[in-house]
């Protein structure tokens, strides 16, 4: 038997926190999002229940961008606070969700930051409230849901039989970038690594302001993409640093990082004077494409490939 739960907030009759109350917040100009989850009785993982395509995005963005700090399902870690107490106990509603989402926040733990440059972030940001709401409600386990059918549950019990919330369909510019590094006609005698580094492969025309215009191996391809994915939020786009992480093509090149001290802190983490980059040792996906990321980074502190996105080898 299945149990079916949904959800449209509305705040009369909630509990808020006197802190929460007069945290900063955005007023949203409409109603807050609403998720559809179908859970078998007793489920203790989100593989065996139905969502709404919503919802499965919003888990989607949310295992992408925040699961690395915040933990599975948005539990927390030594890094980051577990969200579900956020939303059940320290009042936090759509508006002081949305606040965050635009300014970040500084807190006991460390520094969040905004994330009103990530596209895929402004897209979701909608989705990522559904997904966090239904588990804050205890609607839907942790784990992964299935993928949403043509079918998926209906929510019931929403005003006027509203459904989902559509999720944004502006993305926020690409965070401006600084002065491209210089390009050169082919890769430095070193690209191939030293120390057992991983090298890289890329050509740039003399002159070149942009990564569009270069060709880049596969390793190094990755290694852009993955940066993007999982460290841009922070370090900013071509690493060239924020106001909540360093500039990493300054400590590649002035700060003796080197392959194994870039190995150490994607193990470890690092905490810095400007905030707290947590460890990388369960991101799959970093895992798998540290070396690549490494030589992507590499690439950009020699001077060898400017900022952008370089073109899909093959392509």
């Amino acid at each position: 038997m299945f149990k079916q739960t949904s959800f449209g907030l509305a705040l009369a009759g909630i509990a808020v926190t006197a802190l929460a109350v007069h945290e900063p917040r955005l007023e949203p100009e409409g109603a807050p999002p609403v998720y559809a989850v179908a859970c078998p009785e007793g489920a203790a993982d989100a593989g065996a229940c139905e969502v709404d395509q919503f919802t499965y995005d919003g888990w989607k963005t949310y295992k992408i961008e925040c699961q690395q700090c915040h933990g599975g399902g948005g539990m927390g870690s030594t890094f980051a606070p577990n969200l579900m107490t956020r939303f059940n106990e320290s009042g936090v509603d759509y508006g002081r969700f949305l606040y965050v989402m635009e300014h970040g926040y500084q807190g006991q733990m460390g520094v969040m930051p905004s994330l009103a440059k990530n596209p895929r972030v402004q897209k979701n940001k909608d989705a990522v409230y559904a997904y966090l709401k239904a588990r804050a409600d205890g609607a839907i386990p942790n784990g992964r849901p299935p993928k949403p059918d043509d079918t998926p549950p209906q929510p019931q019990g929403a005003a006027d039989g509203a459904g989902p919330a559509a999720a944004a369909t502006s993305a926020a510019p690409e965070a401006a970038a600084a002065a491209p590094a210089p390009a050169a006609d082919a890769a430095p005698d070193d690209a191939a690594g030293k120390d057992g580094a991983p090298g890289y492969a890329v050509t740039c025309p003399e002159g070149a302001v942009d990564a569009g215009a270069c060709t880049v191996d596969q390793l190094t391809y990755d290694g852009w993409r993955t940066f993007k994915i999982e460290c841009q939020q922070c370090h900013g786009g071509g690493a060239l640093g924020s106001t909540f992480a360093p500039n990493l093509l300054v400590r590649l090149n002035e700060s003796g990082v080197d392959y194994a001290r870039f190995l150490e802190v994607m193990e470890n983490g690092f905490q810095g004077q400007v905030g707290v980059m947590p460890s990388m040792a369960k991101n799959a996906r970093v895992q798998k494409n540290k070396d690549a990321v490494y030589a992507y980074l590499k690439a950009r502190a020699d001077g060898v490939m400017p900022n952008g996105r370089p073109p899909k080898p093959g392509s």
